[in-house]
């Protein structure tokens, strides 16, 4: 039976995907909506915690790329990844610590522990009306029988959209011979709508919430 290649190499294609790729928090992308408008982070701050994350590959090591490197990775100065670093610490997002090498202070360690706590507090305060299961050993692709059908299909759905009202599903079948089949559903109280495309199944969506928001 044909397996669904991981989700980034369907995305990305295989040789993208080789190279790794980075953990980012929705939560973190979603920070500024959580954040004081006179703390608010600007397009480097945010930039530079991507790129720190990029090189903090286990829990217990803090990642320690150069300011060189981190400069020329932003696209921007030396000096303007200083002064980034600084505000990032000044409102308690990161932590800064000296790196020895056999007693030589080499570059800065980077400890995103800060950071870690406050997206955790941030959660606790945000609604996540369709949190993503994520317990240790889930899988999410399941093996089912359709009915009418006799060939064995895996089949798994990723919520693009959703709110208490409805959600929009991105359902992938995957039958015997390796054809692929991916559906857009708008899901609700009343039942599935299988649309012909994602600006159909956006475009319904919205008028369901819409009209449910009008009812209460």
């Amino acid at each position: 039976m044909a397996e669904l290649a991981p989700d980034i190499v369907q995305k990305w294609g295989k040789s993208v995907a080789e190279r790794g790729f980075a953990q980012i928090p929705n939560y973190l992308l979603l920070l500024n909506h959580f954040l004081d408008p006179d703390v608010r982070l600007k397009p480097l701050d945010l930039l530079l915690l991507i790129q720190l994350i990029g090189t903090w590959w286990k829990k217990e090591d803090q990642p320690f790329p150069s300011v060189r490197t981190l400069a020329i990775r932003c696209g921007t100065s030396e000096r303007q990844i200083h002064r980034s670093i600084s505000t990032l610490i000044n409102i308690n997002l990161l932590a800064k610590n000296k790196r020895r090498i056999k007693g030589i202070i080499s570059s800065n360690t980077y400890d995103m522990k800060p950071l870690v706590s406050f997206l955790n507090e941030v959660s606790g305060i945000s609604n996540n009306e369709f949190p993503r299961d994520v317990s240790i050993g889930k899988v999410r692709k399941i093996s089912s029988i359709i009915a009418g059908v006799e060939n064995k299909v895996n089949v798994y759905e990723d919520v693009i959209k959703g709110s208490k009202y409805a959600a929009i599903i991105e359902k992938h079948e995957v039958l015997d011979g390796g054809n692929e089949k991916i559906s857009m559903i708008v899901r609700t109280a009343a039942g599935d709508k299988v649309c012909s495309s994602k600006d159909e199944a956006f475009a319904m969506y919205d008028w369901v919430v819409a009209s449910q928001k009008k009812n209460v």
